[in-house]
């Protein structure tokens, strides 16, 4: 949890700047401290009349619009040629995927994708799909040296499931040279609880030898921590 808790509140902070004049009101006095001796009424009127300029998300919008004023160049072997009109887990073609990836990219600095394959069965010919996560949902990662290489061993990614009413953390793991996909939640006492099996994805009935997940930022593919 070394950065994600540290960064939360930037990220929060920006999101709402996004979001607009509602969304910071909406915060009190987080973003607008209350004058001392003011009464509560007094305050809710002047945070009422209070003026929040939408330059954040005008700007993202005029820089999102710069970056793509040309429509990208995708190739794509054959075989994938079905992602360029369904390459994302909620069906997003790949021009949507692009466009969301350098609107998160601008605004938070960092985007991870995950590359996904049917539970099981899946072939060399099977065509994948791609999961996205924002900055917030990437919680922690960690990397190693396999085989001389520098990877990703360890990801752990917040998600929108629910475990008998408790958060569902994806934890993706590189063990013995082999890809694993586990679910945790923590209990009332943040200790960590696995549930569901344990999965180990297969491709052709071969496990895969790293983690298929990269994050997008604007210093590249890189595996190392970003700055905003």
């Amino acid at each position: 949890m070394r950065n994600w808790d540290r960064l939360q509140s930037q990220y929060h902070l920006i999101r709402d700047c996004l979001d607009g004049e509602d969304a910071v009101k909406d915060q009190g006095q987080l973003y607008v401290p209350k004058p001392d001796g003011m009464s509560a009424q007094n305050y809710t009127h002047y945070l009422d009349r209070a003026c929040f300029y939408g330059a954040p998300e005008m700007t993202l919008r005029a820089l999102v619009g710069l970056a793509l004023r040309k429509d990208p160049v995708v190739k794509l072997p054959p075989r994938l040629e079905p992602m360029r009109l369904n390459a994302t887990y909620e069906n997003a073609p790949m021009q949507v995927l692009i466009e969301n990836m350098v609107r998160e990219v601008a605004t938070m600095g960092r985007f991870g994708i995950l590359l996904d394959f049917p539970t099981d069965g899946a072939t060399a010919n099977t065509v994948p799909h791609i999961s996205t996560f924002r900055a917030e949902s990437i919680e922690d990662f960690s990397t190693g040296f396999v085989d001389g290489r520098k990877m990703l061993t360890r990801v752990h990614l917040s998600s929108d499931e629910q475990w008998e009413d408790a958060d569902v953390t994806y934890e993706l793991i590189l063990e013995a040279g082999v890809y694993q996909f586990r679910r945790f939640i923590r209990d009332q006492h943040k200790t960590r609880v696995d549930v569901g099996d344990n999965h180990i994805p297969t491709v052709n009935g071969k496990p895969l030898d790293q983690i298929p997940f990269l994050m997008v930022s604007h210093e590249g593919l890189g595996i190392e921590p970003t700055t905003n």
